[in-house]
């Protein structure tokens, strides 16, 4: 059951959480379904771990601290000029500190770590895909907001589509290089293709320069890692030899 809400969850932040123009909801709509569906999540892993009797939450100083901006966060709304407006950001902080500790109760394993980060990669590619064919005269799926030749996807503005590609592009290299699926692997490798094509298409400057960044540190620590790989072999194959030589 948790592992069902957590889906739904994910394809609803996915789909809603772009504040996307495709569908009748309202933004403060789709934040209050969004949640709903985090509390239903969290529900599921809190009477789980009731059953089990296991230790509730493993909390350090830096996700307390975390916990306690997110809360601040939430509680602008009762010192806010315009609590109607703040109201969004309330639910918003509140829905991520509830999502926070579900996923501390939900993640044991490496396992459920890995399946959140291929739903990531699976909806990330799909949203990249829809920004890619906005190229093309599909009158769907065009941004009524935005008049300029510039892919948004289901986002309203293109710097916030291309924001959201950036924190995922490391994403899907990480999947690619430590999944052991080759089918995963091959997923990885397309959202990878369409996520950065999507940056480019999306015209926003920042985002295409924070890509390039991430291009280059993500080929540069590749390489650095090779290179020390290569030199802790060589280092081990010296070291046998040496000890080879002094036992004879």
């Amino acid at each position: 059951m948790a592992k069902s809400s957590l889906f739904l969850f994910l394809t609803l932040l996915g789909l809603l959480g772009t504040g996307t123009h495709l569908t009748p909801f309202h933004a403060f709509k789709s934040d209050v379904l969004l949640l709903g569906s985090v509390l239903l999540f969290f529900i599921t892993c809190l009477g789980k771990f009731k059953l089990t009797g296991s230790k509730l939450f493993k909390l350090t100083p830096l996700s307390i601290f975390f916990l306690l901006f997110l809360l601040w966060s939430a509680l602008g709304y009762l010192y806010s000029a315009d609590p109607e407006k703040s109201l969004w950001l309330t639910i918003q902080s509140l829905s991520a500190i509830v999502l926070y500790l579900g996923l501390t109760l939900y993640v044991q394993e490496k396992n459920q770590l890995e399946n959140i980060f291929r739903v990531l990669l699976v909806i990330s590619g799909v949203i990249a895909l829809i920004g890619i064919i906005q190229q093309f005269p599909l009158s769907l799926l065009d941004n009524p907001i935005s008049r300029e030749n510039n892919s948004t996807s289901l986002f309203g503005h293109r710097n916030n589509f291309a924001g959201y590609l950036v924190l995922l592009m490391p994403l899907s290299c990480l999947v690619y290089f430590s999944d052991s699926s080759k089918v995963w692997k091959c997923v990885a490798g397309i959202s990878f293709i369409l996520i950065l094509s999507a940056v480019g298409f999306s015209g926003s400057r920042g985002g295409q320069l924070v890509a390039i960044f991430e291009l280059v540190a993500i080929f540069g620590y590749q390489i650095l890692k090779k290179k020390l790989q290569r030199n802790n072999a060589f280092t081990s194959g010296s070291n046998h030899f040496g000890g080879h030589i002094f036992n004879y």
